[in-house]
C-alpha cells in the first residue's frame, strides 16, 4: 500500500491496516478498525473506505493524544468529527 522510513503499511485479511517493520518483518501495530473495505496509499498517505461510504485519511498514531478525522461521510460533506483509534 505505502511506506514510511520504518514501516510498510498493508491491509490484512481481517480488514485492518497493519504496519510491518521493514527491518524485522514483524507487525509493529495495527488499526483498531476492522471494517475497512478499500485501502489505498501512496507517498506515506493512506486512505480507506468502509462499506457504508465513510472515507478516512489515515496516518499512524505513534504517541498519545492524537486522533483521526473523517475525510468524507455520506450526506455530511465538509464535516470532520473526531474518531478514536
Amino acid at each position: 500500500m505505502t511506506t514510511d522510513a520504518k514501516h510498510v503499511y498493508l491491509r490484512s485479511a481481517d480488514s485492518r491496516i497493519v504496519a510491518v517493520d521493514k527491518t524485522t518483518g514483524a507487525a509493529a501495530f495495527r488499526s483498531e478498525r476492522n471494517d475497512l473495505r478499500f485501502v489505498a496509499g501512496r507517498d506515506g498517505a493512506v486512505f480507506a473506505a468502509t462499506a457504508d461510504g465513510l472515507i478516512l485519511g489515515v496516518r499512524p498514531v505513534k504517541s498519545g493524544g492524537v486522533v483521526g478525522t473523517v475525510v468524507a461521510a455520506p450526506g455530511n460533506r465538509g464535516a470532520s468529527p473526531g474518531l478514536g483509534g
